[in-house]
């Protein structure tokens, strides 16, 4: 049994139901006690989608390691790095210059290499 009420201010409460829409638009505010997004999430400030997060290892003796993801552009794009493992004193950055947009990025850090791996996570805001 589902039951739908309009109350006075036009708002609908669908008891015990579902909706499916090709598209839906609300024009002031959604709440959701949960969000699942098959292809992408997107905002005014935000897109979360597919290759915008991963991990990453600069190796004992280099200095950076080069992510492969489309979801990086030069313009416009937020990378946040986060270390898993001891960064042995070393803070790990990359250049917006050396983005090559929709393909790469390098992850880096300032000589001397390290003696040990530095394992980190990457995320793509954009």
């Amino acid at each position: 049994n589902n039951l739908v009420y309009k109350d006075s201010l036009g708002n609908l409460d669908i008891t015990n139901g579902k909706i499916t829409a090709k598209d839906i638009e609300a024009l002031n505010s959604v709440k959701a006690v949960n969000v699942e997004a098959t292809d992408s999430l997107k905002g005014e400030n935000l897109q979360l989608g597919t290759q915008v997060s991963g991990t990453g290892i600069i190796s004992a003796g280099s200095l950076e390691a080069t992510i492969q993801t489309s979801q990086v552009s030069a313009t416009g794009t937020k990378i946040y790095i986060t270390p898993k493992s001891s960064t042995q004193g070393k803070m790990l950055y990359y250049n917006e210059s050396e983005i090559v947009d929709g393909v790469s990025f390098k992850v880096k850090i300032d000589a001397p290499a390290v003696t040990k791996d530095i394992d980190f996570n990457w995320l793509i805001v954009k």
